[in-house]
C-alpha cells in the first residue's frame, strides 16, 4: 500500500512504525524543492510550504498486519478483528503480484 504524509504530526506517526518480521515497509522522502516546475510563482509558494518534505511509504499488507498484532491496545484489536476476513483474502489472492516483496493491489488494475 502506498502513503504518503506531508505534515509533521503524520510524518513523526509515518516513522513511528516498528520493523517487524513479516512483509516489508520501504520509505523515501521528497524534498519539494526537488520538484522541477516551469512556474517560478508555484515552485516559490511550493517552496514556502512547511515541513517541506513528503514523507512516502510502500508497505505490504502482511507488515500492516503484524504490526496490528504487535500492538496492545484493544480498540486496535477490535479494528483488526473487524478487518482480519478480508485481509486473509486479499493475502490469500494470485491476482495480487509482488515487487520487491511488497504486494502491489492496484498494479493489476
Amino acid at each position: 500500500m502506498f502513503g504518503y504524509a506531508v505534515h509533521a504530526k503524520t510524518i513523526d506517526q509515518s516513522q513511528a512504525y516498528k520493523e517487524n518480521t513479516c512483509g516489508a515497509r520501504h520509505t523515501w522522502r521528497i524534498s519539494y524543492s526537488d520538484i522541477e516546475v516551469t512556474d517560478p510563482i508555484v515552485y516559490e509558494e511550493m517552496c514556502s510550504f512547511l515541513p517541506g518534505i513528503a514523507e512516502c511509504s510502500m508497505t505490504s499488507l502482511a507488515f500492516f498486519i503484524e504490526d496490528i498484532r504487535l500492538d496492545t491496545r484493544p480498540h486496535v484489536h477490535e479494528f483488526a478483528d473487524a478487518l482480519r476476513p478480508g485481509a486473509a483474502r486479499l493475502l490469500a489472492s494470485s491476482h495480487i503480484p509482488f515487487d520487491d516483496g511488497v504486494q502491489m493491489p492496484m498494479a493489476s488494475l
